[in-house]
């Protein structure tokens, strides 16, 4: 949730050049949990962040939808290139990113931009 603001001005910012979406696991799939219980949180959430870009709330649990993205936990993101070629997942699984994690400021935006051919 830290870094969901930064998203969200990453696709204010480039959503011309870029395609941002979110997808929510918020659905564990326990016993008498259903995916449908998650969407009014959320909605509300995504709302309140003024999150105009493509959202998805899985209906999938939450383990998973990690395996299928190849990582260990949330938060992740995961940049592809002009041609739709996985260039790079952002977790912390292995504490690339130190301690607190990727950041947008510091990792996944000047990437982007640098993708784009708008780094400086």
């Amino acid at each position: 949730m830290r870094e969901f603001p930064h998203f969200v001005q990453l696709h204010d910012d480039l959503g011309r050049d870029v395609a941002c979406a979110s997808l929510n696991i918020d659905f564990y799939g326990g016993d008498g949990n259903k995916p449908e219980d998650v969407k009014p949180p959320v909605l509300k959430f995504l709302t309140s962040r003024r999150a105009s870009m493509q959202n998805f709330i899985s209906s999938s649990a939450d383990e998973e939808v990690l395996k299928q993205i190849n990582t260990a936990s949330i938060p992740a993101a995961i940049v592809y290139d002009r041609e739709g070629k996985l260039h790079t997942i952002f977790n912390n699984d292995e504490e690339k990113y130190g301690p607190e994690g990727f950041n947008y400021e510091e990792d996944i935006t000047p990437l982007v931009k640098q993708l784009l051919g708008l780094a400086q």
